[in-house]
């Protein structure tokens, strides 16, 4: 595997490490500090805290709709489709992580959020499928190590968000948003430049290998020919 092979990784690393770091904000907004500056009532943050994800299983099945057919049509090639849907995605939800930074009303919040989750569903027509066309034999191996690291900022948000917000203040609120924009925007820089949708060559010879048909020879398969006792 190459530098290039490596970098497309990595970018797909940082994609699912934002995703983590970010989640896990969206997580903090309704049952961690926010309820303390937004006066939510902690008993309906349960619910609140599914609604998001409730928006993006709605958008999900449109999402790889709309990125099979700009496929079968020939309007987009699969590496456009990847770059687009993934860094759009990032950089919509960017947005509106931020203006939930800076809005105090509780309903105009949970909408930004909401709309932030229900977008990263067209991300998951990005960089989560991208193993298949790099490497399909391989596809399961290159997911499961990339995920693997990517969880690292998973495990290290929860601590960061922690030593930030100590009197769970609006501004320090917005200080951990600031963190998670700034991740999605490079993430989405990243693989915006270093994607790649083809089959990659240290792929290509195990690929060749499962097409070829198998032909079994008569001379050693003794089921074909079965055996006679005198």
């Amino acid at each position: 595997m190459d530098h290039t092979e490596v970098a497309n990784g990595n970018q797909r690393v940082g994609n699912s490490g934002g995703e983590c770091l970010v989640r896990d904000r969206r997580i903090a907004v309704f049952g961690g500090g926010q309820p303390d500056v937004m006066n939510f009532q902690v008993g309906a943050t349960g619910f609140l805290s599914a609604l998001p994800y409730l928006a993006m299983s709605c958008t999900l099945a449109l999402s790889g709709f709309l990125a099979d057919k700009l496929q079968e049509k020939g309007i987009l090639t699969t590496l456009q489709v990847r770059r687009y849907f993934n860094c759009s995605a990032y950089i919509l939800e960017m947005i509106f992580l931020l203006l939930t930074a800076h809005i105090l009303n509780p309903i105009a919040c949970m909408a930004c959020v909401t709309i932030a989750v229900a977008f990263n569903a067209f991300a998951l027509s990005g960089f989560p499928v991208n193993p298949l066309d790099l490497a399909p034999n391989y596809a399961s191996v290159v997911w499961g190590l990339s995920n693997t690291i990517s969880t690292i900022p998973g495990i290290l948000s929860p601590l960061l968000s922690g030593y930030i917000v100590t009197n769970k203040t609006r501004e320090q609120w917005q200080i951990v948003f600031y963190i998670a924009a700034g991740v999605y925007i490079t993430a989405s820089v990243i693989y915006w430049f270093f994607a790649k949708a083809d089959l990659q060559p240290w792929a290509q010879k195990s690929q060749q290998q499962k097409s070829q048909p198998q032909i079994s020879n008569p001379t050693t398969n003794n089921s074909t020919y079965p055996s006679t006792k005198f």
